[in-house]
C-alpha cells in the first residue's frame, strides 16, 4: 500500500493537467463569494528583489505568477510526504521484516536469524537462542490458531512459561497500525495534562502518560506491594516522645 502510495505522489508531481485543474476549481470557489483571485494574490505576495549573487544586475523586481508560486508550493508539499513516506517504508522493510513468520501460517518458517534479529529490535529480550527454542516448541500450538488474537490468547495464559516469546508478540500487537503517532499522543496528553495540572514537571508527566497508556499493565500491580515497596524506599523515622 506504501508503494502505491509513493507511486501515487510521484505521479501527482509531475502532473501540470492536475494542478491546473486544482487552480481552476479554487478560482471557481473564490467567484462564489465575489473574491478576486488575482488582486488577492498579489496583496499577500509582494515582488522581490533577486539575490546579487544571482543576478548582478538585480534592481527590477521578481514577480511570482500566480501559477508558479502556488505549483512550486505544491511540489514542495509533496517532496515532503515522499521523503518521510519513503523513509518509513524503509524502516518497516528493514525493522518489521522479522516479524513475517510470527503468524500461524508462517510459524514454521522462523529460523534462528529471525531470533537475532529480534533480540535486536525487541527490547526486554535477552538470548536469541532461548527465544529460537521457545518457538519451536510453541509452533504446534500457535499453527492450530486462526488468527494472531488466539495466539495472544495463549500467552495470556502462558506468558510466565515462554516470557521471550511473550515479549516478542507484546511488542508485535502494541505497534501503532498507523503513522499518527504524534496525533495519538497529543490526544492522550490532553486528557492527563489540563489546566490544574499545567505547573507538573515532564518527567511526572511523562510516568502518568505510560500509566495511562498501558492501563492494563497497571491493573495487574500488587498495590499493597507496590506501597510496601515505596515505604522501604522512603525510610523516615517517627520521633516518639
Amino acid at each position: 500500500m506504501l508503494t502505491s502510495l509513493l507511486e501515487l505522489l510521484q505521479e501527482l508531481r509531475n502532473d501540470d493537467d492536475g494542478f491546473e485543474q486544482i487552480f481552476e476549481t479554487a478560482e471557481r470557489e473564490l467567484q462564489r463569494y465575489d473574491i478576486d483571485f488575482e488582486a488577492e494574490f498579489h496583496r499577500l505576495h509582494r515582488s522581490r528583489v533577486r539575490s546579487s549573487r544571482i543576478e548582478e544586475n538585480n534592481k527590477n523586481p521578481y514577480v511570482f505568477t500566480r501559477k508558479e508560486f502556488y505549483t512550486t508550493l505544491f511540489r514542495k508539499i509533496i517532496d515532503q510526504l515522499y521523503m518521510e513516506y519513503n523513509t518509513y517504508l524503509s524502516t518497516l522493510n528493514e525493522t518489521l521484516c522479522w516479524f513475517k513468520h510470527l503468524s500461524p501460517s508462517t510459524i514454521n518458517g522462523f529460523t534462528q536469524n529471525d531470533a537475532d534479529h529480534l533480540v535486536n529490535i525487541v527490547p526486554g529480550l535477552d538470548d536469541a537462542l532461548l527465544l529460537f527454542q521457545e518457538f519451536k516448541q510453541l509452533a504446534p500450538s500457535i499453527m492450530r490458531c486462526s488468527s494472531i488474537l488466539e495466539v495472544a490468547k495463549i500467552f495470556k495464559e502462558n506468558s510466565k512459561i515462554y516470557p521471550r516469546a511473550s515479549i516478542v508478540y507484546q511488542f508485535m500487537l502494541t505497534l501503532p497500525i498507523t503513522v499518527a503517532t504524534n496525533e495519538r499522543s497529543f490526544s492522550k496528553l490532553k486528557l492527563i495534562k489540563n489546566y490544574l495540572r499545567s505547573t507538573m514537571d515532564n518527567q511526572r508527566l511523562f510516568y502518568l502518560l505510560i500509566s495511562s497508556i498501558e492501563y492494563d499493565i497497571l491493573d495487574e500491580i500488587d498495590m499493597q506491594k507496590l506501597v510496601q515497596d515505596w515505604a522501604k524506599m522512603k525510610d523516615r523515622k517517627v520521633v516518639v516522645y
